[in-house]
């Protein structure tokens, strides 16, 4: 049903992170072989592409590709990443894959560790220090600070 159609769902890692998956028919994976499993760190299929490349004499290229996309998925979703939102939970859900059940709490944590760190929020502007501008200023300020010698004990 959903075997060709550009479809793509975002999937939020435990740790925060998010990836925009495609779901279907794997375009890249047709024209640029086994160097998306590769890039993409996908191990496993890299290899499962890799032996069948050998055991079928190159047919797997054409195959490979229409299963491909579903494969990583299905193995994000082992590794406990969830989808960001309830629209990428039912486009998995209808597309048969085993997902857990759509939980509001589960939607609160992920929105909550994609927030922004407290360092980039909002502080108080940059203020430039005063600078000196006049010599007089800065002669007083020269006056008062402790001169320090520096001596070499050497014997």
């Amino acid at each position: 049903m959903f075997l060709w159609t550009g479809r793509f769902v975002t999937l939020v890692s435990p740790y925060g992170g998010l990836k925009i998956c495609k779901i279907g028919f794997s375009w890249t994976t047709l024209f640029l072989w086994w160097f998306v499993p590769l890039f993409r760190g996908d191990w496993v299929s890299f290899i499962v592409y890799m032996l069948l490349m050998y055991l079928t004499r190159g047919i797997s290229i054409l195959i490979f590709p229409i299963f491909y996309n579903r494969l990583y998925i299905m193995g994000l979703l082992n590794k406990d990443w969830r989808p960001a939102s309830f629209a990428d939970w039912e486009m998995l859900r209808l597309c048969r894959f085993k997902v857990p059940e759509w939980d509001q709490q589960r939607q609160r944590e992920n929105q909550s560790a994609r927030r922004e760190p407290e360092f980039f929020q909002e502080t108080e502007p940059y203020q430039e220090p005063e600078l000196y501008q006049e010599e007089v200023n800065w002669e007083e300020e020269r006056e008062q600070a402790v001169d320090v010698e520096w001596h070499d004990n050497e014997e």
